[in-house]
């Protein structure tokens, strides 16, 4: 270990325990080397199973890398073009906005600035197949023209991995394993959560809810593979981020062009520095874009190439520094938290030999303000109820099956004074507000919104709306009769 890290198992162990986090994987390179390699705590709490090197993680959205790279590599064989519109591979593409339709390239998606807001929940539990999930774009409403602003999109890169499906004849994952992990020899990654549960390795996934650590499922996220699925350790990673820090070398040769490597790494898309980011408002980090599958910034005044991944039960850093040979990889598995971030600023404060920045507690006084104005928020939300405004119709009358043609079915039931809102097995508890408008609530994610029911001339409960994507208008979906 190097002199840099001399009490950084110490750190890690506070991390932890600050963040409740139950298993943590931490690797470093520095000078082309890796220095560090070593799994911290559990991946396994009920059978007390330690974090190894080789415990696989959820890597979440460090997934769209090896998306980005397998468009990357059929733009090498001239199969594609990253400036070349959509719709000349995919003649039946279509977005809600015909200008866009016509024109967002494949560089569009990749960097995230098609005018389209996330829309997670069309594709979140889905059983669509990817072509149907494509075709559901065009009811998708933007907010944005196209090319004006970033605006991160899961959709899109599911919709990048269709097109490679398309193009090679193979499905995405086919070609991610013979294309890039093979000749990297990445031999324990793999695409679904049903492949890790069969692993003697796995971490598993935990929440922090009640003011206690708490196991829940894996998500399968099979469906939108593309964006958000691979799942990986430490091991095999090393090879990923070494094989990117070397310009495409790797053992057995050259993985790609450097030059078409290097433009995944470049800006593409000025990212706005919005509260929630991590680094917002402070000054060692600037000029945030998103590439083709990275992000870049610098940190302290160095080039910063990273991204993060979070899905259920799982958050993720990768990061390296082109011009220095360091890099790092933290993984964890708990839902919803900073320590990747703090770990990984923390290594390179370290490298750079410079005074160490209390990330941790500038994260913890950023994500106290965000709780207390979501509080703030709830407490007005509470003060405008009208009490005992009754509903307009017995509450059996709210009941049925409702219909949009983006998300497509709702279901709404009762569940004695309430009503149950689910889609693709995610279950709303709906608790009357006044009138005809629900409070709706998760159990894991809190209060959520309100939900109005509207009534049609006839004086029936025709519709409800949903303000699933908070960047559009409400989803209205219709009741089917």
């Amino acid at each position: 270990m190097i002199d840099q890290l001399t009490g950084f198992d110490d750190y890690i162990e506070s991390e932890i325990a600050e963040y409740n986090v139950p298993g943590l994987a931490v690797a470093i390179i520095h000078k082309g080397e890796v220095v560090h390699m070593k799994g911290y705590g559990q991946r396994s709490i009920a059978d007390n199973l330690p974090v190894t090197p080789e415990t696989l993680f959820g890597i979440a959205s460090c997934t769209k890398a090896f998306t980005a790279m397998s468009i990357a590599m059929l733009v090498e064989e001239g199969n594609l073009d990253w400036d070349t519109p959509i719709r000349h591979y995919l003649p039946w593409f279509k977005l809600y906005d015909p200008i866009s339709t016509e024109q967002v390239t494949l560089r569009d998606m990749a960097c995230h600035r098609t005018g389209v807001p996330r829309h997670d929940m069309v594709r979140y539990g889905s059983d669509m197949s990817r072509r149907e999930l494509v075709e559901h774009l065009r009811y998708l409403q933007p907010n944005k023209p196209l090319r004006y602003l970033y605006q991160y999109n899961n959709n899109m890169y599911m919709t990048l991995g269709y097109l490679v499906g398309e193009i090679t004849g193979m499905s995405w994952e086919a070609f991610v394993q013979e294309r890039v992990l093979d000749p990297l020899g990445m031999s324990f990654t793999q695409f679904s959560v049903e492949d890790s549960k069969k692993s003697p390795d796995a971490a598993l996934p935990y929440s922090w809810r009640n003011k206690q650590v708490n196991a829940i499922p894996y998500r399968n996220l099979d469906l939108g593979a593309p964006a958000g699925a691979i799942n990986s350790n430490l091991v095999d990673m090393l090879k990923w981020v070494k094989m990117h820090m070397s310009g495409g070398k790797y053992d057995g040769g050259q993985l790609i062009r450097e030059d078409l490597l290097k433009e995944m790494h470049t800006q593409q898309m000025v990212m706005p520095l919005v509260p929630d980011m991590p680094g917002y408002g402070y000054d060692e980090i600037q000029r945030v874009s998103y590439c083709l599958g990275w992000r870049v910034q610098t940190y302290r005044g160095r080039q910063l190439v990273w991204h993060t991944g979070g899905i259920d039960g799982f958050i993720t850093m990768t990061s390296f520094m082109p011009g220095l040979d360091m890099g790092a990889l933290v993984f964890s598995n708990l839902s919803w938290t900073n320590i990747p971030i703090t770990v990984t600023m923390n290594i390179y404060d370290r490298l750079f030999d410079l005074d160490v920045i209390p990330w941790s507690k500038r994260l913890k006084e950023k994500d106290d303000r965000m709780e207390a104005e979501q509080q703030a928020q709830l407490e007005k939300r509470a003060a405008a109820r009208i009490p005992n405004a009754p509903l307009t119709h017995p509450l059996d009358d709210f009941t049925g099956v409702y219909w949009n043609p983006g998300y497509e079915n709702l279901t709404i039931t009762r569940d004695g004074d309430n009503l149950i809102a689910s889609r693709n097995g995610i279950d709303l508890n709906l608790t009357h507000y006044h009138y005809d408008i629900f409070e709706a609530s998760h159990k894991d994610w809190g209060a959520m919104m309100l939900v109005p029911f509207i009534i049609d001339n006839a004086g029936s409960i025709s519709e409800v709306h949903m303000q699933i994507e908070p960047a559009v208008d409400p989803i209205v979906f219709k009741r089917v009769k």
